[in-house]
């Protein structure tokens, strides 16, 4: 019975994917927790799921900003979420994104630690770095 129930989500996962047009080769989206993402991202404002789905896959890079910004700082599963996003998009956002005054050590830390994990970027923060 699940290995049915896993071919028919499957099937209309890929459907969904074939209409969006593209989706991130390296990450598996049934292990996607939209409530969580809702929850610790978004709990001040009212966003679904569906609507995060539809901005990674099909919004502007506007909306894909806010999008970003809000896991990068609110996410306890940043790295896994931001996964989300196409590879390409992520190098982009990653680049743009202007540290902020507030939280700046915060986001400092989070950004780096991005870009080391998915681009292989320099570690710039001391403590973290291995000694020789």
């Amino acid at each position: 019975m699940s290995g049915v129930f896993f071919h028919t989500a499957y099937s209309a996962f890929k459907r969904e994917v074939q209409l969006a047009g593209r989706i991130p080769s390296w990450y598996y989206w049934g292990m996607v927790d939209y409530d969580r993402i809702v929850r610790e991202c978004f709990w001040d404002s009212s966003i679904s799921g569906d609507e995060i789905r539809k901005i990674v896959m099909q919004g502007d890079l506007r909306r894909k900003k806010q999008l970003f910004e809000r896991i990068l700082l609110g996410s306890s599963r940043y790295l896994h979420d931001l996964q989300l996003f196409d590879r390409e998009d992520l190098r982009i956002l990653l680049e743009e994104y202007k540290i902020p005054e507030f939280n700046h050590d915060y986001a400092f830390r989070r950004k780096n630690i991005s870009e080391v994990f998915f681009f292989d970027k320099e570690l710039k923060i001391g403590e973290l770095k291995w000694t020789a």
